[in-house]
């Protein structure tokens, strides 16, 4: 039966019952309506639009700041494949079956959807050395998922990520650790004062820490807040399967809870045209005084009774244990000031004011 309708005004009213395989839903009635009818006689009115402005994406805002902080640290952005060949997933220690495994994948290269950035972005160093260039730094923005995690909806769980690695060639020979060096740039990147933790048995399993060396690695979060993520130089089997140099380190970060960190901005300050002054400072404590606890307290002496205006860093040199009773600390300190040239014996009196802070609250022994 042919479907009609019959015009009374603007009153339409269906003159025949109908059958047709292409109207399932109410908007084909009416388009077909509109159609018999006649477009041309449908009233021209404007269609109304909520002009609300979107609301801004916070999270983009903050993908945005990691990169220009980054960049303007000297790190380069890259953008690898979200998919990772099972054979990457083995060299950095992670297990193949807890990722998605694409059933019609294009190639062997692209056959599980990654755990985590670091093992692209480590495989990124190898070429890059071998091209020429001896020193540099990679970060990416990007997400991971894993088999085991699934959302509220139980689709798979989606991370999302902030990961660098610090590199230098072999033959530059570079002194110090490589963690320090990630370390200044994951501090650069915050801006705000930082937790680190050694790893724990249960932060073992979970496969964004399998890359790294235990001993050399640290667990990071916000001081007295949230989990951020993990930071340290990787084990030695991942840095011979993919030919790293010794000097390699990196971190990676849940870029959600980076998110309210980079809402108030690092603030700029010009270097000093005038000369710094740099003096190392060698305390003796009890073995089983952490690192961290030290330093904060080092670097808070220094700061209070550096002169105003002046900038400072302080950074580790040497930890060295000869028994199990005690271990010797070693920090360099670098004070540099905006509006005049320090001399030896200003910075010597800083250093001894910390000291004698370190004897009495830990029975240090400056050497």
């Amino acid at each position: 039966v042919e479907f009609g309708v019959k015009a009374e005004g603007m009153k339409l009213t269906v003159v025949a019952p109908f059958w047709r395989t292409d109207i399932e839903i109410p908007e084909d009635v009416v388009e077909e309506v509109g159609r018999l009818y006649g477009y041309d006689r449908l009233p021209l009115r404007l269609p109304k639009r909520d002009l609300t402005p979107a609301p801004r994406d916070l999270l983009l805002d903050a993908k945005t700041a990691v990169r220009a902080r980054l960049a303007k640290a000297g790190a380069n952005e890259v953008l690898t494949y979200s998919f990772v060949p099972g054979d990457l997933l083995k060299k950095t220690g992670q297990d193949p079956a807890q990722a998605f495994e694409i059933a019609n994948a294009l190639s062997p290269d692209l056959q599980y959807y990654r755990l985590s950035l670091m093992p692209s972005l480590l495989e990124k160093v190898h070429p890059n050395i071998k091209a020429g260039y001896d020193e540099f730094a990679l970060f990416e923005i990007g997400k991971t998922h894993s088999l085991d995690l699934k959302d509220k909806d139980g689709l798979p769980a989606e991370f999302e990520c902030t990961a660098l690695v610090v590199t230098a060639a072999d033959k530059l020979k570079k002194p110090g650790s490589p963690y320090y060096q990630a370390r200044i740039y994951l501090e650069a990147l915050v801006g705000v004062p930082l937790e680190f933790k050694p790893l724990t048995k249960d932060a073992m399993e979970y496969p964004v820490v399998q890359p790294y060396e235990p001993k050399r690695s640290a667990l990071v979060s916000v001081k007295g807040g949230e989990f951020l993520g993990i930071i340290g130089e990787f084990k030695p089997s991942v840095t011979r399967a993919l030919k790293l140099p010794k000097f390699t380190a990196g971190f990676e970060m849940d870029t959600a809870v980076l998110q309210p960190l980079l809402q108030g901005g690092v603030g700029y300050v010009p270097l000093s045209r005038f000369p710094g002054v740099k003096q190392d400072i060698s305390l003796k404590v009890k073995a089983d005084l952490a690192y961290q606890e030290l330093y904060e307290f080092v670097d808070a002496q220094v700061r209070e009774q550096a002169p105003q205006d002046s900038q400072v860093r302080v950074t580790p040199t040497d930890i060295y244990q000869k028994d199990a009773g005690n271990k010797h600390v070693t920090f360099r300190v670098a004070i540099t000031a905006l509006n005049r040239t320090l001399t030896d014996k200003e910075v010597n009196t800083v250093l001894d004011v910390a000291a004698a802070a370190a004897k009495k609250k830990y029975s240090a022994t400056r050497l």
